[in-house]
């Protein structure tokens, strides 16, 4: 099963807690916006160099929202983040001991126990991080695509000079990627051989 496959069937299984965790994600994020353009309107007031669209009151008035939304975004990711990660984590697991509970015994673990009980821990941690993670990308997408706007409407040639050194960081990132997936399997596979080590230095205390 491929990863996004994962995520989707995760996501159908608690979708409100999901939708809430990406809503109050992506107003946290637009938020801060508010502050960086009100401080514009703010400076051309003053100076009359440019436009104003708001007066005084209406600046702080928006100010207030905007610092309003990111409590009310912050609410609703602590509210979710917790439920959302333990209930993902749940399903997965209970799945995993089900599917090697219904399997004949002798081909129940075709791995030692300790890489068992590392997908146990370390995969179900992934991907119910994952699952945060990519309500990060989302609300950061649309926090970004609209700063970009903005500062287009700027000024056009600042905005590009701004966006080379985010791009340059992209590209090392994709660059790097195949290293870091190498070294966290590595990381997967060493954590499973300790394990393993551990329940049979134990084992014999057991009997």
């Amino acid at each position: 099963m491929k990863t996004w496959q994962i995520l989707v069937k995760a996501v159908r299984f608690v979708p409100w807690l999901w939708v809430g965790n990406l809503v109050g994600i992506t107003i946290l994020f637009l938020s801060f916006q508010a502050a960086g353009l009100m401080t514009r309107e703010f400076f051309n007031l003053m100076t009359g160099e440019a436009p104003a669209r708001f007066g005084y009151w209406m600046i702080i008035a928006i100010l207030v929202a905007g610092g309003l939304s990111r409590i009310f975004g912050i609410v609703f990711m602590v509210a979710t983040n917790i439920p959302l990660m333990y209930r993902i984590a749940t399903l997965l697991q209970k799945n995993i001991l089900s599917r090697i509970l219904s399997l004949p015994g002798a081909k129940a673990l075709d791995q030692s126990p300790g890489e068992a009980i590392s997908r146990f821990r370390g995969h179900v941690d992934a991907i119910r991080g994952f699952s945060l993670s990519f309500n990060d990308l989302i609300g950061g997408l649309i926090q970004g695509v609209i700063a970009l706007v903005v500062m287009f409407m700027i000024d056009a040639r600042i905005a590009v000079l701004c966006m080379l050194p985010i791009m340059a960081v992209m590209f090392l990132v994709y660059y790097v990627r195949s290293r870091v997936e190498a070294l966290s399997r590595a990381a997967r596979k060493a954590a499973g051989i300790v394990t393993g080590l551990l329940v049979n230095c134990l084992a014999p205390f057991r009997q």
